[in-house]
């Protein structure tokens, strides 16, 4: 019962803010939609940083500069549902002592992927994630430095 219970939770976060939140992507450089998820840029540079925690979601993301595709590690934390700013693709994750899932697409199709604790990256290859969802933690798994963090894309 309790599993059900959090999932009809999280798939109703889902259904009501994906819509709404698309628009609003474009006006901002992406948001906290509801709860008290927090997040932290560059966090794959030092795990060292007070603000982020080895434990955090780590997600590794790709950005279209002046010279291709850099690498960069958004590390997220806490409870809630976060939507990213446009044109931000990724290309690994680590779920730290996290669950939730990650939505976005690939090739133009709609994907998502549930994720729960570990302490490796999974290499995955989305031109653009929309939102990230922590709705729980537990234990004390850590994520490494993130993989190819600041430099090109392999």
């Amino acid at each position: 019962m309790r599993v059900a219970t959090i999932f009809t939770g999280v798939a109703g976060v889902a259904t009501t803010t994906v819509g709404l939140t698309q628009p609003a992507n474009a006006a901002d450089a992406g948001r906290k939609v509801s709860g008290s998820i927090r997040y932290y840029v560059n966090c794959g540079s030092s795990l060292k940083h007070a603000v982020a925690d080895r434990t955090w979601l780590h997600v590794s993301t790709t950005t279209s500069g002046g010279y291709g595709p850099q690498g960069q590690s958004v590390c997220f934390g806490f409870k809630g549902l976060y939507s990213s700013p446009p044109l931000t693709g990724m290309y690994g994750y680590c779920g730290g002592n996290n669950y939730g899932w990650i939505n976005g697409s690939k090739n133009h199709n709609y994907v998502i992927v549930d994720f729960g604790p570990g302490t490796t990256y999974h290499r995955v290859s989305w031109s653009h994630y929309d939102n990230v969802a922590i709705t729980h933690w537990a234990g004390s798994d850590k994520c490494p430095q993130a993989p190819y963090w600041g430099s090109p894309m392999p």
